[in-house]
């Protein structure tokens, strides 16, 4: 009988492990390859062979930034002491998911996701371990949701959120460079009469039309959006404003020479056109685009078929005058705190995921006999005027106060969301003010979650940056709100410390009876997801929409069929 073996003899030697370490790394499913500590590539898995298409002997023991990083994906070559695998070397921190490229052998960038973790041996860095994933479906993901979050689906021109960033752009330029540029704001004059007798098929086919024709007479750095309805809207860079009448009429003249035709009637068209120009002294995209709407409508009161040009003493600025007056209005009411808070419920879909009670704070304006004003009427008076800021810091200041009264059931709150407009974001005295606030109420601040609308972000992205990452440090929470509809990129979301995504209640609402707006959600959440955040979808309205929302894998949702906005002193922690 023989002897069993001992257990140093049952013991594999290195080379046997070795080998049969290669065999396990080399079925795994996630390409990965090591280098040593020049950067030299010591080991390549299958997975990562068959992603780029070498075979294992021409990248064994070649260097893996020459060969498989050499350059940006629009070909800009890059250094070696600016490789990622170069910093890890040399520093012995590890990267985490950076978004690059590494080149195929058949000479084209593969988009992937990429980390690296180095390998120490005693004190030093022997060399590092790289995996990677295929991020080609994730960037044509990006792409597409960011084709569509500037652009009208309908027309496929830019949408009006999109045209309000470039609007922007074009005033800072006009103050930093001493240029003119000139806004056109369009209106059908027919669309109605159309729309009405013969169905909204015809109508959208016209606006189709409308937005082809109008296409074919824009020059290089011309934006033309539709903004919606039968409007539409056109900046023109660096063009006087006599250019700009002129372009104006060519286009007025263009449509009313343009015939519909739809199921064998003939129909004609024409539309009221307002002319604006972009100056230094112009102060802000919305109101360029109030003044330019109210030229298109004195284009109107003059017969229709006509352009218009925006003039200060113009009799259409009573309208804008008539905002003015909101003014004293809202300053009155905060001084009288007839600012109402009321609270409206967000909800998580999965069971067992209830943390607590979770609601946004929202405002209402009380006037002196009772009656109550919706934010839409007098919110925008309040950011033109800058006054949104007064009434941010008033809301926190009687929301914390609330929150302060009940202290002892704060262990049933999940989150208290508050919303911040654009001007406290650039406000550089707003954090030492919730700093002030959280300080003398005594409210822990994980208790609260600010929300910022996507647009808004984007357009203060460092002040934005700044105060969210100084706040978050404290453990307070963050929310971008509409998301979907203004982003002109993803990027952004690396450098912002934000928890939740809140979807667009305008591709919520239908997304029963629209597919792509559907699919749009459910990319939407599946990218929140993979960068890590929750999301709520806003304006559910029906156990319809619920349940799309269910089965897409929402996180929490929000909307009247949850739960209506009731006065804040109403709500019970806990219930």
């Amino acid at each position: 009988m023989q002897a069993p073996q001992s257990p140093e003899a049952r013991r594999p030697d290195a080379a046997r492990l070795a080998q049969r370490l290669n065999q396990l790394l080399d079925h795994a499913p996630s390409p990965l390859f090591a280098v040593d500590e020049l950067g030299l590539i010591t080991y390549v898995n299958q997975a990562a062979l068959n992603l780029l298409g070498f075979s294992r002997p021409a990248l064994l023991a070649q260097s893996a930034h020459a060969l498989l990083m050499k350059a940006a994906e629009d070909g800009t070559p890059a250094a070696w002491e600016d490789s990622p695998i170069r910093q890890v070397l040399r520093d012995g921190r590890p990267v985490e998911r950076l978004e690059t490229v590494l080149w195929r052998k058949d000479r084209h960038p593969q988009p992937v996701h990429l980390s690296i973790t180095p390998l120490r041996q005693g004190t030093g860095i022997s060399g590092a371990v790289v995996n990677f994933s295929d991020a080609t479906e994730f960037r044509s993901l990006i792409t597409q949701l960011n084709y569509q979050a500037g652009h009208d689906p309908l027309t496929g021109l830019l949408n009006r959120r999109e045209l309000m960033f470039r609007l922007e752009r074009a005033i800072h330029d006009a103050r930093k460079n001493e240029h003119q540029h000139a806004l056109i704001y369009l209106d059908l004059d027919q669309f109605r009469v159309i729309n009405d007798t013969s169905g909204h098929e015809a109508g959208d086919e016209l606006l189709r039309r409308i937005g082809n024709l109008l296409s074919e007479h824009m020059l290089l750095g011309d934006s033309l959006a539709r903004l919606g309805g039968d409007e539409f809207a056109l900046l023109m860079q660096t063009l006087p404003l006599e250019q700009a009448m002129t372009r104006a009429e060519t286009l007025r003249e263009s449509l009313q020479s343009f015939t519909f035709r739809w199921e064998n009637r003939d129909f004609s068209v024409s539309a009221s056109l307002g002319v604006v120009p972009v100056t230094p002294g112009s102060t802000s995209g919305i109101a360029l685009m109030a003044a330019a709407d109210t030229a298109c409508n004195a284009a109107k009161d003059k017969g229709r078929n006509r352009v218009s040009v925006f003039k200060q003493n113009d009799t259409g600025l009573l309208r804008l005058q008539g905002e003015m007056q909101w003014v004293n209005r809202i300053q009155s009411a905060i001084k009288e705190s007839r600012l109402i808070l009321f609270a409206q419920p967000i909800r998580p879909l999965s069971e067992g995921e209830d943390k607590g009670t979770h609601f946004e704070v929202l405002v209402r304006m009380q006037e002196d006999h009772g009656r109550l004003i919706n934010p839409g009427d007098f919110l925008p008076a309040a950011e033109r005027y800058n006054l949104s800021t007064a009434i941010d810091r008033h809301v926190i200041r009687q929301c914390l106060a609330w929150l302060a009264d009940q202290y002892s059931l704060l262990s049933l709150l999940d989150a208290c969301a508050i919303n911040l407009s654009g001007h406290s974001v650039g406000d550089a005295t707003f954090l030492g003010f919730v700093l002030g606030v959280l300080e003398h109420t005594n409210i822990p601040p994980e208790k609260l979650c600010f929300e910022v609308t996507e647009t808004v972000a984007i357009a203060n992205l460092d002040n934005a940056n700044h105060l969210f990452s100084s706040l978050s440090r404290l453990g307070c929470s963050f929310s971008l709100d509409d998301f979907g509809s203004g982003m002109s990129s993803f990027g952004y979301l690396r450098t912002l410390p934000v928890k939740y995504l809140k979807i667009d209640g305008i591709f919520v609402r239908d997304v029963v009876q629209d597919a792509t707006d559907r699919a749009l959600v459910n990319s939407i959440n599946d990218i929140a997801h993979l960068m890590g955040k929750q999301t709520i979808a806003e304006y559910v309205e029906s156990e319809a929409i619920l349940k799309i929302l269910r089965e897409i894998g929402v996180d929490h949702v929000q909307g009247h069929f949850i739960g209506k906005p009731r006065p804040l002193e109403s709500v019970v922690l806990g219930r």
